[in-house]
């Protein structure tokens, strides 16, 4: 069985997806809202873009999807996004969430603009990890030191 990590925005997802062929990013932007082809060239930019329209088959086709690749894959990230979290929990699909410490927000700001991240999402993103790192949760979380990745810690724990 995979492991699903709920990982933070800007720790390594995209990346280490990329890098390992046993790691897949499980993105729910596909699955959350209708687009067109053109615009799913860049999807880092339409994060945080008002009026989205939402898939009307959302949450059931992610969660359709998600379990699918769960038998297939060893590490499946998915965002840790609140939403997400309680769909996972309400689905009875364990999970690890993965923050980076409140000291890294400088560096998360960065890799944000550097990916193509609009204003709103940034602001969005840092206010998050503000209100999450102050609450308890009924499941395992894991908070990266200010200079580590998502990639260090999956290491670290031989997931890859």
């Amino acid at each position: 069985m995979s492991k699903v990590i709920c990982a933070f925005a800007g720790i390594g997802k995209t990346y280490i997806s990329k890098k390992y062929s046993n790691v897949i990013d499980f993105d729910l932007q596909k699955f959350k809202y209708i687009y067109n082809q053109k615009e799913l060239y860049n999807i880092e930019k339409l994060k945080g873009v008002e009026n989205k329209v939402i898939n009307k088959n959302w949450p059931n086709n992610y969660i359709t999807q998600l379990r699918k690749i769960i038998n297939k894959e060893k590490v499946v990230l998915v965002p840790a996004d609140k939403e997400v979290r309680d769909i996972l929990v309400k689905e009875n699909i364990n999970f690890i969430l993965i923050m980076p410490s409140l000291d890294s927000k400088e560096q998360l700001i960065n890799r944000y603009k550097k990916r193509g991240n609009n204003q709103k999402y940034i602001k969005r993103a840092i206010n998050d990890l503000e209100k999450w790192s102050n609450l308890k949760y009924d499941y395992e979380v894991i908070v990266l030191d200010k200079e580590e990745f998502l990639e260090d810690w999956l290491t670290k724990e031989g997931m890859i």
